[in-house]
């Protein structure tokens, strides 16, 4: 039996989690309607022939920084959606970073009307969880973010501050109410997870050495800042039960944590990123000078 389709991909490579074989997709008013070979899969509007070619579903990319609205000379949603879309990226979900940031309500409606015109892909956006983003929180999950941002680590770059405001804990108390918060609203809440004070120490104690190379900058930064600051993050989520999701792990005592941690039931996945899989400090040496 013939079934009218809008779009029949032929002799694809179908890439599963456990197999990879060749198939016909047909897709009906956006949606793949029949996977397999056939007569019944003809007739479509468009046919595309895949022969040789991977098939994969389109990748969610849960964490990108557009600079929409704010810094168009570093990025925009159209270029930056353009990018992914050439990537086999069919969805994006933007950090609150923008100028303004996104921790008022009236904020994110207008990034999503902004990033409406712009998008060539599905969006999402992040709101703001620091300090001053306080008593807003519920306010912004109900105009419609996807998940919520929270900086452990107070230190914005001069001149850069204005992309950053309620996105920070200023005081370390503050988790504990933000974490209430946004546990409250049910929705992901992210974390950028640095202990503050301790990386304020190292990278004075370099200043102090006239330590500008670029190495400095990795010293400044110790694993142990990032465990504990994960560690204190897990335990006041599963308190509140907050879903709990650490950014950008690049520590391997971060990872034995997260991995203990759900060994006990405790809610909290994590990311990686490429650079801290496949690069050490010797990279960093030899590629950027002394």
């Amino acid at each position: 039996m013939h079934r009218p389709v809008d779009l029949l991909i032929k002799s694809g490579t179908i890439v599963t989690p456990t197999d990879m074989f060749s198939a016909d997709v047909a897709v009906a008013d956006g949606k793949i309607v029949a996977i397999g070979k056939g007569t019944h899969l003809q007739g479509a509007d468009q046919l595309i022939n895949a022969e040789g070619k991977f098939l994969l579903p389109g990748v969610i990319d849960t964490h990108v920084h557009f600079r929409d609205p704010g810094f168009p000379q570093r990025e925009d949603f159209e270029s930056g959606s353009r990018a992914a879309a050439s990537g086999g990226i069919t969805m994006v979900v933007d950090m609150p970073n923008s100028v303004p940031t996104v921790v008022e309500p009236d904020t994110v409606k207008m990034k999503a009307e902004t990033c409406e015109k712009k998008s060539l892909v599905d969006f999402g956006l992040y709101g703001g969880a620091g300090t001053r983003s306080l008593g807003k929180i519920k306010a912004v999950a109900d105009a419609g973010v996807l998940a919520f941002k929270t900086l452990l680590a107070n230190y914005p770059t001069p001149g850069r501050e204005p992309e950053f405001i309620g996105l920070h804990l200023e005081k370390d108390e503050s988790l504990i109410d933000v974490s209430k918060e946004v546990a409250e609203t049910g929705v992901v809440h992210v974390f950028h997870a640095e202990t503050d004070f301790l990386i304020r120490h190292e990278v004075e104690r370099l200043k102090r050495m006239g330590r500008t190379d670029p190495l400095a900058h990795v010293e400044s930064r110790p694993a142990y800042a990032e465990v504990d600051a994960i560690s204190r993050i897990v335990m006041v989520g599963r308190e509140y039960n907050d879903k709990v999701h650490i950014a950008h792990m690049s520590s391997e005592g971060g990872t034995d944590l997260i991995r203990a941690t759900k060994s006990h039931g405790t809610r909290v996945t994590a990311e990686t990123c490429a650079h801290y899989l496949l690069m050490t400090r010797k990279h960093m040496a030899s590629t950027t000078g002394p």
